[in-house]
């Protein structure tokens, strides 16, 4: 039986994300489920969780920023509206496995209008999260 060791990158990630003040939650290795709800509240705790088992990074949604999930032929142009409009994006991650961008957004900031009624963009806010890079 091996035993697992945990990668730096993935420990120093940790600790500049609950550094910075974010909300992270370890995720499952298959990056499907939030292995607990809870916020390490501090780096030495995160640090230790982290080294336990090869857990994913995830932050919750709400605090920090809102995420839109939206389907890949409008990540592109979503992108983009949202760089020249007045509305802020973080960051806009491809999750591959769900085929499916994520947009993080400004808390509370409005839909645009054009994808307001699109069936399949979806807005996650409180109790939500979204892995990590």
């Amino acid at each position: 039986m091996s035993v697992w060791t945990p990668d730096k990158a993935l420990l120093d990630a940790v600790a500049a994300y609950v550094s910075a003040g974010w909300p992270i939650l370890p995720l499952s290795p298959a990056a499907d489920l939030v292995v607990s709800g809870l916020v390490p509240p501090d780096v030495d705790t995160a640090l230790e969780w982290w080294s336990d088992r090869p857990y994913g990074i995830a932050c919750r949604v709400g605090a920090l920023f809102d995420v839109i999930e939206l389907p890949p032929q409008l990540g592109a142009h979503v992108l983009d509206e949202l760089h020249r409009g007045a509305r802020s994006a973080a960051s806009m991650i491809e999750v591959p496995y769900q085929g499916r961008w994520l947009a993080l957004v400004t808390p509370g900031s409005p839909l645009m209008m054009e994808l307001a009624g699109h069936r399949r963009v979806v807005r996650l806010r409180r109790n939500g999260w979204v892995p990590l890079p």
